[in-house]
């Protein structure tokens, strides 16, 4: 029974002897697809329309010599991993080493059984095999290496980014930062930060219109917006359109949407940071303000407590003499006048008292306006 892998494998043979070469056709094409050749020109033609997967060549052939054709084979890069089994019937040692030098893997002497040659076919065909998927093993590893290393190194600038954006305190600050990071990754891009008002970024300073329609109109919609080699990320904070991804490169490709995914990720909680920091500043120089025009009032009021206390202290000075003086005009008893001189004497006390209230007031009003000042952080 035919074997269904070995009837993929082509074999071509080029021997300027017919009969030996109807007797290899008929030999091996029960396992093999077979294409017989008389001439090395022939040959060298059919193995450029069919590349087979191994060549069965004669040394003596009628157009050329075999070792010669071998190595003609063997300089093309694309030929050179084709196995080659020589065949001869009056070769020589002189014969058998040349034709290892050209490249040879095997040899076959005539005249030859059907079981040697399939037996010689079958291992080179095998032998040859296993050499290309190790090499293809071997590639494979080669490049996840390179893959691993090139992701590490991707990874580093990913944290790199999230390390230094802690230490940006502006919307320009981060927002450069970001466009740092997308030329280490050799992209250009454009930056919205939806502060207030909104604020555009870009690698050059002129922004083209059609970018900035592009951001205007796409950051409110999904998280990524892929089309063609453009990409738009939108978060809450901050949009960013990529003008040039590598779409061409799967494996490239899904490693960079992943890590400006986190890069983004950063800088839009980093933004989020600036916005409640900017919040804070000024709230906090609202009530500056407020205990500024507080401590500004309580001095006024301070300056009008003691004006007042001097006009009222002189208005009842003055109040005494004139009704002292009007006592013998009135005609009043000693005692008469006595009462309403305590009466004035009162009047005065209770005016000073109603100073002195006013100044505790102003007092407790000052240091309510003190610890709120502790409380809030400022001096006053």
């Amino acid at each position: 029974m035919t074997n269904n892998s070995e009837t993929r494998h082509k074999i071509l043979v080029i021997d300027n002897d017919l009969a030996t070469l109807t007797l290899l056709k008929e030999q091996l094409s029960p396992a093999f697809e077979v294409k017989a050749c008389q001439t090395a020109r022939e040959g060298i033609q059919s193995l450029h329309e069919n590349k087979p997967d191994l060549i069965i060549l004669d040394i003596n052939l009628g157009d050329a010599y075999g070792i010669d054709t071998a190595k003609m084979i063997k300089l093309d890069p694309e030929n050179k991993e084709i196995p080659i089994i020589f065949i001869s019937r009056l070769a020589t040692q002189e014969d058998r080493a040349a034709s290892y030098e050209a490249g040879a893997c095997d040899f076959i002497t005539k005249p030859f059984s059907g079981k040697e040659v399939l037996h010689k076919v079958r291992l080179n065909i095998k032998f040859q095999t296993d050499i290309l998927e190790k090499n293809q093993l071997i590639d494979d590893t080669r490049k996840a290496a390179f893959a691993a290393m090139a992701q590490s190194g991707e990874v580093g600038q990913v944290l790199h980014f999230i390390r230094d954006s802690f230490e940006c305190h502006t919307y320009e600050r981060i927002g450069n930062r970001i466009l740092e990071y997308m030329e280490s990754q050799n992209l250009k891009s454009v930056i919205l930060i939806k502060a207030n008002p909104l604020i555009y970024l870009s690698h050059s300073e002129d922004i083209a219109p059609l970018d900035k329609e592009i951001l205007d109109r796409l950051n409110l919609l999904e998280r990524i917006i892929d089309f063609g080699k453009r990409s738009i990320y939108n978060f809450e904070n901050i949009s960013v359109l990529i003008k040039d991804m590598p779409v061409e490169d799967e494996s490239l490709y899904g490693r960079i949407k992943d890590n400006i995914c986190l890069v983004l990720e950063a800088a839009d909680a980093k933004i989020q940071a600036i916005n409640s920091e900017i919040a804070v500043a000024q709230h906090h120089n609202s009530i500056s303000s407020i205990i500024e025009s507080s401590e500004l009032a309580l001095k006024k009021i301070e300056q009008s407590f003691l004006e007042n206390a001097k006009k009222n202290t002189a208005i009842m000075l003055g109040l005494k003499e004139n009704i002292e003086e009007t006592f013998l005009q009135f005609g009043l008893t000693e005692e008469q006048e006595a009462t309403i001189i305590q009466i004035l004497n009162k009047a005065e006390v209770d005016s000073n008292a109603l100073y002195d209230s006013g100044l505790k007031i102003e007092e407790r009003i000052g240091d309510l306006v003190d610890k709120f000042s502790e409380l809030t952080g400022l001096e006053t």
